[in-house]
């Protein structure tokens, strides 16, 4: 499912990983351990194709992130440890831009429904953003997570 290897990233003259090699296969769970400074994010990023590495690859589901950019993030549901958010959006109405970035839309009314009630914020669908308690503003970026069926 997960195919990492060789993956390498610099910064200037900072290395940030260095040949990073791992495999994670259907139904298994990976967890990245280490020392501030250790490359955790950095990895991630990489794996989200939210930055590019200097060397190596990282393939999703068969799709390299780099050539098939789009088809690899399609099958990727990441909550990132800050989560970023339109303050003055809508529950559903930034759900439904999460949607528009995925592709989704065929079925996408009760595909939102589905995740809103399996994170617990099917009833708060329509308050503002900036005025949801952390919790829920928790749940809300696990549902983006869960958009497209990663």
């Amino acid at each position: 499912m997960i195919h990492v290897q060789g993956l390498t990233k610099r910064y200037g003259d900072k290395l940030a990983l260095d040949n990073v090699s791992f495999n994670v296969g259907l139904g298994e769970v990976l967890g990245l351990l280490g020392l501030n400074g250790a490359g955790k994010s950095t990895a991630m990023n990489i794996l989200t194709g939210y930055i590019g590495a200097t060397s190596g690859t990282v393939t999703i589901d068969d799709h390299d992130i780099v050539r098939e950019p789009l088809e690899a993030k399609r099958v990727i549901g990441y909550l990132p440890e800050r989560l970023a958010f339109y303050g003055d959006m809508r529950v559903r109405e930034f759900l439904d831009f999460v949607c528009d970035l995925k592709k989704v839309r065929a079925g996408r009314t009760e595909h939102v429904a589905g995740i809103c009630e399996r994170v617990g914020i099917a009833h708060i669908t329509s308050r503002i953003i900036r005025n949801l308690s952390k919790g829920y503003r928790q749940r809300l970026g696990f549902a983006q997570a869960l958009i497209g069926d990663p």
